[in-house]
């Protein structure tokens, strides 16, 4: 049975640790998702093992492969809930903006919370789509499901002057 993976558009939750908490699923998949955000955002997700997402989530392995199949299939569990997140409120919101200076600070703004508030998960797909391997083929389907390519380099562009304006 597979629980619903999208973000609830009538909660606001800050972050996926806040996401995960209201989540209807056993508290051994829970744990095995928060400790697996950790150690994958920390460690990357090749350099952990599920040996050490057991042991962070104290719980055993069987624990973990009872939930997920493969660890391929818990870094698909964690990044899906996140993707519609990037567009959810960016979008609608940025096409009511008329003036460059208005659209510059709403992006540095809008993304800069983003970020602040997802940086672990961030952090993973950042790592997997900058040193790629089976990973990247796990993440881009979820991704290109649910953002068109136009999106994705819009959302790119207000990282990209996130980053800029955090140098000045």
């Amino acid at each position: 049975e597979k629980n619903e993976v999208t973000m609830d558009n009538n909660t606001i939750l800050h972050s996926y640790q806040d996401w995960l908490k209201v989540q209807k699923m056993p508290a051994g998949k829970k744990k095995t998702l928060s400790a697996a955000v950790e150690l994958f955002s920390r460690q990357g997700y090749n350099g952990t093992s599920t040996a050490q997402i057991a042991e962070k989530a104290s719980i055993s392995q069987a624990t973990i492969f009872k939930y997920f199949k493969t660890k391929e299939e818990l870094l698909s569990e964690i990044i899906e809930p996140l993707i519609p997140e990037l567009k959810k409120e960016f979008l609608p919101k940025l096409k009511t903006y008329s003036k460059i200076e208005d659209v510059i600070h709403f992006i540095v703004q809008n993304r800069f919370r983003f970020l602040a508030q997802n940086a672990d998960i961030i952090k993973i797909i950042l790592q997997i789509c900058f040193w790629g391997g089976i990973a990247f083929l796990i993440i881009l389907p979820i991704i290109l499901k649910s953002i068109s390519i136009f999106e994705i380099m819009l959302y790119l562009n207000g990282i990209t002057m996130l980053v800029i304006v955090k140098q000045f």
